[in-house]
């Protein structure tokens, strides 16, 4: 609690035990010299704490969905590597959300999830990389030197090429370059 006496000119300043900056409702009153009270002004705080990183970030076995725990009343961001929006939810009540993605992220992509307050307060944000499950495309262009020495061709960058045999029987494999 805290107060101050009115000065002379109807003005007053009174400085809080704890500063007040995430949107708390105040109400104010005034006691004359006979110890009457005024009736209530309410005040709110202005919101200038940013929601905490967004916890328990987990994308689904297919890629399409990502759920967590967050501010609520809060607006969950999915942001791309790029920093581009793939979608947004609204936090619950309970402080949980899940968001449908436009699209299923199976190849290793990495995504950012922030939480916006109502306030525009935007929170550290939570990382989470998509799980690899998609296989890359068939090698192209491949073909055998003239001497039967070196196969070439293209391939997905960072996959493994296998050369076998007939029998089934790896004779010579290298990674795929940038």
């Amino acid at each position: 609690m805290a107060s101050a006496t009115v000065g002379s000119d109807g003005t007053f300043s009174v400085t809080l035990p704890a500063a007040q900056a995430n949107g708390q409702t105040l109400t104010v009153t005034a006691t004359d010299a006979a110890g009457n009270v005024s009736p209530a002004a309410t005040i709110t705080a202005p919101d200038t704490t940013a929601p905490t990183e967004p916890s328990s970030v987990q994308l689904s076995d297919d890629g399409k969905t990502i759920s967590g725990k967050g501010e609520a009343g809060s607006t969950v961001a999915i942001k791309d590597a790029d920093g581009n929006t793939l979608a947004s939810a609204t936090v619950g009540s309970d402080g949980t959300f899940s968001v449908t993605l436009p699209a299923a992220q199976t190849n290793g992509q990495t995504l950012s999830v922030s939480a916006t307050d109502a306030a525009g307060n935007v929170s550290p944000a939570a990382t989470i990389t998509a799980p690899d499950t998609t296989a890359p495309a068939a090698p192209t262009g491949v073909a055998v030197s003239d001497d039967g020495a070196t196969v070439t061709g293209k391939a997905e960058a960072g996959s493994i090429v296998t050369i076998k045999d007939a029998d089934g029987i790896t004779i010579g494999s290298v990674t795929v370059a940038a």
